[in-house]
C-alpha cells in the first residue's frame, strides 16, 4: 500500500489568516478524513464512497475560503480526531477501526454544528445545507455498520464459533 501520511506534513503549520480561521481548521479534518478513509477503503469498499465525501467537503470548504479571500491549506495538519481510526486502518484492525471512524465522524459533526455561529453567512449556509446532512448520514452508516457487526459476532458466539 502506497504510504498515504506522506502527504501530511509533520511538524509543520499553515498560518490561516484570523478571517477565517475555523473554516481552515475544518478544510484540515475533512483532508485528513479523506487520507484516512482512503487508508481504510483497501480493507472495506464501502468506505470507498464516504472517502470520496469527504473529498467533495473538502472542495466545498475551500472554495468558501476562498470566497473568503483566504488561501486554503494544501495538506491537513494533522490528523487530529482521525489519527486513532488511520493507525487502526494501517494495521488492519477493522472493528478498531470502524469504532474510531464512527468516533471521529461524530467529533466532526459536533466542530461543525458548534462552528455555525462564527462562519460568515455564506459559508455557514454550506455547512447547515450541505455538510452537516452528510456527517449525519455518515454517523448513522457507521452506527449501522458497528451494530451489524456486533449482532453477527454475537451470533457466532451463541452458536458456539470463535471469533
Amino acid at each position: 500500500m502506497p504510504d498515504t501520511f506522506s502527504a501530511i506534513p509533520v511538524g509543520e503549520t499553515h498560518v490561516v489568516p484570523s478571517a477565517a480561521p475555523n473554516l481552515g481548521e475544518l478544510l484540515s479534518a475533512e483532508m485528513a478524513g479523506r487520507v484516512t478513509y482512503a487508508l481504510a477503503s483497501d480493507r472495506v469498499e464501502l468506505l470507498r464512497q464516504v472517502e470520496e465525501e469527504h473529498r467533495g467537503a473538502a472542495e466545498a470548504l475551500r472554495a468558501c475560503l476562498r470566497q473568503n479571500g483566504t488561501e486554503a491549506p494544501a495538506h491537513a495538519t494533522a490528523l487530529g480526531v482521525w489519527a486513532a481510526a488511520a493507525r487502526a486502518a494501517v494495521a488492519g484492525e477493522l472493528p478498531a477501526l470502524l469504532k474510531s471512524l464512527h468516533q471521529a465522524e461524530q467529533a466532526v459533526f459536533k466542530t461543525y454544528e458548534a462552528s455555525l455561529p462564527l462562519l460568515d453567512p455564506a459559508s455557514a449556509r454550506v455547512v447547515q445545507h450541505k455538510l452537516i446532512p452528510a456527517q449525519s448520514r455518515r454517523v448513522r452508516l457507521l452506527t449501522q455498520l458497528l451494530t451489524s457487526r456486533y449482532e453477527k459476532a454475537s451470533d457466532m458466539e451463541r452458536r458456539g464459533h470463535t471469533i
